[in-house]
């Protein structure tokens, strides 16, 4: 089966949330306190992207964990009545210096949590170019975030495939998957790990070469185009969640190993069902049975639909099925939340 809309999360289609009109992504993850995070990119107090307002990018909106099977409700942003952006982000015009800064991927290693972003230079049409990629750590779930200076910086031509990154831990390592800015390429998708405890160190990353980890240049795991890629390793599966850019449909894939071998691509939602969708970022509330998708859509003709939607979908297992140990976070009382969320 394909994706079934599930609800309206944020932006244009919903009730105005701390100043959120129009925005984008939900990149989701679980925070390990009962709460799941959710960055969003270019966000517009006005709505359209463009309107007067507010512009800020990336924001960091909330909702309890719930189960698999049931609708997610965003009911918080950091910076409480007015959500502010997390890290500095200069606004500029395009080919100045830097447009504005997206998000990627967040996740955690113990209690600190991790995001990855990209800085981009320009938007033109499908050959956008970023100046590079970055990671910022927060230690007080997602209230503040730190600059450790870990840079991935593009190359003069604009062809470095580490801008745009998925991440996911498992077993002491934290997995990164890559591609290029623009989705226009054809180099693929690229996989590195590190030891959880050396992120930072660039000389600790390996790759998969010849059926082993060893140091050295990435190498790509799948071949083609990739647009958003969102990776989660889901009751021993590996899921894979992106957008097509030859297709412009949202498709998933599975294996039972980061390097493979990936299944053939299941188209999750058309452009012909959610005109101009893009995204499909895998939720934190999801299971093979119950995979919940952010999707993103924006008419770019009028300015809105310019919001997030849950997909709900399946996948099947690619490797033996394991409990999530996940399912139960531990509970959080309202104090905590509101001290994780206001400044």
């Amino acid at each position: 089966m394909t994706a079934t809309f599930v609800k309206n999360l944020v932006g244009t289609s919903c009730p105005p949330l701390a100043q959120i009109g129009g925005t984008d992504l939900g990149v989701g993850w679980r925070m390990g306190n009962g709460e799941c995070a959710y960055l969003l990119g270019d966000t517009f107090q006005g709505g359209a992207p463009g309107s007067p307002g507010w512009w800020r990018s990336p924001l960091l909106v909330k909702s309890d964990f719930v189960a698999p099977d049931a609708e997610v409700n965003i009911t918080r942003a950091v910076g409480g009545r007015s959500a502010r952006e997390l890290i500095p982000n200069k606004h500029q015009e395009w080919y100045v210096g830097e447009v504005t800064q997206i998000p990627n991927a967040g996740f955690r290693i113990g209690t600190r949590q991790w995001m990855s972003v990209f800085s981009v230079n320009n938007w033109a049409d499908e050959t956008w170019e970023t100046n590079c990629a970055a990671l910022y750590y927060s230690d007080d779930y997602g209230k503040t975030w730190v600059d450790p200076d870990r840079r991935w910086w593009n190359n003069p031509d604009h062809t470095d495939v580490l801008q745009m990154q998925a991440w996911e831990v498992h077993d002491g390592y934290a997995y990164c998957f890559s591609t290029s800015n623009g989705r226009h390429r054809t180099d693929g998708l690229y996989l590195q790990r590190v030891a959880v405890n050396q992120l930072l160190d660039p000389a600790k990353y390996e790759t998969w070469i010849d059926g082993t980890w060893s140091p050295g240049t990435p190498t790509a795991t799948l071949t083609g185009r990739f647009g958003e890629p969102s990776v989660r390793r889901i009751q021993g599966t590996w899921v894979l969640a992106v957008f097509n850019p030859d297709t412009a449909n949202i498709e998933t894939r599975t294996a039972p190993a980061p390097y493979g071998p990936w299944s053939d691509a299941k188209t999750e939602v058309t452009q012909e069902s959610v005109p101009q969708n893009y995204g499909g970022f895998i939720m934190p509330n999801s299971t093979l049975e119950n995979l919940n998708l952010a999707v993103s859509q924006w008419n770019t003709a009028i300015g809105t639909p310019y919001h997030i939607m849950q997909y709900r979908t399946a996948v099947d297992p690619a490797a033996p099925l394991e409990e999530d140990p996940f399912t139960q976070d531990p509970p959080q009382g309202l104090w905590t939340k509101l001290r994780n969320t206001f400044t």
